[in-house]
Order: structure tokens, then C-alpha cells, then sequence
């Protein structure tokens, strides 16, 4: 019975690990990536912009990072900008910064990249993150 837990144990820090060593390399690989035009139009008219990367058949984009991001939008606006990314025809953008999942969001600012998040990432989260990438509280 220990041995067992034990495994158990050691498969979910394992797997942890390995989750973080995805994420952990996505913000490195996005933080060398040149912006794309979108993202440099965006900044030219806001404080920081989310490049928001999805898919047409992704369920999670539609349902629950879509209408985070429109929220904080709303919320937000002329501060941050969020600029959609359709990850299928953008391909090499999406290698580019490290994007293995969607949805996926990516926040920038003058300064480049402050943070990546794979998967679903909620309104509260991204604006903690927001008031993290700058320097007066949103």
C-alpha cells in the first residue's frame, strides 16, 4: 500500500514538473521573439496588449478565455489591448513563442514579454499579471 502512494506520489511530481518545464520554456522562447505587427500597432496605442492565441475548434476559447479577455477589455480599455491570434494560420508565430496549447495568452508590454499562460487563464489572474507588467495599478 506505501509502494503504491509512493508511485503515486512520485508520477504526479513528475508530471508538475514537467508542466512547469513547458511553461518555463514558452515565456523563455516568447521572450526572444521578435513582436509580431499586430503587437507593435497594439502597444502603439495602449500601455500593454494580451496576444490572445486560439482556434476556430477550440471549445475553452469560445466559452471561457473569450469573454475573460472581453471583460478585461472593457474594463481596461485604452490601457490594454488584446490582440487575437488564430494559433492554425499563424503557425510559426505560435512556435515562436513557445505556444503548444489553446487558448494561450501572452502579455506584453514596451519592455517585451511579461507573461505566457497555456491553457485557460481567468480575469482575475491576467489582471494581477497586467498590474504586475506595469508600473502604475490598473
Amino acid at each position: 500500500m506505501i509502494e503504491r502512494l509512493a508511485m503515486l506520489l512520485l508520477i504526479a511530481a513528475l508530471l508538475s514538473l514537467g508542466w512547469h518545464g513547458l511553461r518555463w520554456r514558452s515565456l523563455r522562447l516568447a521572450r526572444a521573439a521578435p513582436l509580431p505587427p499586430e503587437a507593435v500597432q497594439a502597444l502603439a496605442g495602449a500601455n500593454t496588449a494580451i496576444l490572445y492565441f486560439w482556434t476556430a475548434s477550440c471549445a475553452q476559447c469560445r466559452s471561457l478565455q473569450t469573454p475573460a479577455l472581453r471583460q478585461l477589455e472593457r474594463e481596461l480599455h485604452p490601457a490594454v489591448a488584446v490582440v487575437p491570434i488564430d494559433a492554425a494560420a499563424r503557425s510559426e508565430l505560435s512556435a515562436r513563442f513557445g505556444i503548444i496549447t489553446v487558448p494561450a495568452t501572452v502579455i506584453i508590454d514596451q519592455g517585451g514579454v511579461r507573461s505566457v499562460n497555456l491553457g485557460y487563464t481567468s480575469a482575475a489572474v491576467l489582471r494581477e499579471q497586467l498590474n504586475r507588467a506595469t508600473p502604475t495599478q490598473l
